[in-house]
């Protein structure tokens, strides 16, 4: 969260607002489906400490983690694997620049991720597994920072770090891999069996 190795005085700067929106949609047909979701995270920070000669930087933020996933059921939608991939980008500006110098860095890295679930049919549990890899990304080259003698960028006064922000030299998210389960106490029936409704519709043909 905008530190380095001097570490940005958040109490020195304004918070200007934080934003966060997650959007999804799942489509499926017969027993594949397909489904993208977008994570937003969005920041933004303000110099609070400027005189009559120095801008008003500020320094927005914005996250954008991106799944888009397909997954087929087997054994009669008791057992159900998926795949996809997962990407990440980090913008990063200042809308108090001049025209043309409002865009800091951009980085944008992409990894993999699966899972699976085990829904045995009128058992009252499931069993769920899913691993995402890790993800190591850099800024582009065409960033507006430049650095300074320790080799980091900095959105203000070099000389003097207090109240500036820093930008990073990486974004790395790391591996995961998560183990869940379900179980259903009392007689609330529980991963029924699954019944292609396409099945039913040729089967009522045929009759």
């Amino acid at each position: 969260f905008n530190t380095g190795h001097q570490h940005t005085q958040l109490a020195n700067a304004d918070q200007n607002g934080f934003l966060f929106v997650t959007p999804a949609i799942n489509l499926a047909w017969g027993n594949f489906g397909v489904g993208l979701t977008l994570e937003l995270q969005n920041y933004s920070l303000l110099r609070a400490n400027t005189t009559a000669g120095t801008r008003r930087d500020a320094f927005d933020a914005q996250f954008l983690v991106g799944h888009l996933q397909a997954a087929n059921r087997f054994l009669d939608g008791q057992l159900v694997i998926g795949g996809g991939l997962r990407v990440l980008e980090l913008d990063v500006t200042n809308p108090n620049a001049p025209a043309g110098q409002t865009h800091l860095a951009t980085v944008v890295g992409m990894g993999v991720e699966t899972g699976v679930l085990w829904a045995p049919t009128d058992e009252p549990y499931r069993l769920g597994a899913a691993f995402r890899s890790a993800i190591t990304a850099n800024p582009d080259p065409q960033s507006r920072i430049a650095p300074n003698t320790e080799g980091d960028r900095i959105l203000g006064d070099p000389s003097d770090p207090t109240n500036s922000f820093w930008l990073p030299d990486r974004v790395y998210q790391p591996w995961d891999l998560n183990l869940g389960m379900a179980v259903q106490l009392g007689s609330r029936p529980f991963n029924q069996r699954w019944i292609d409704p396409e099945q039913r519709v040729d089967v009522a043909r045929e009759a």
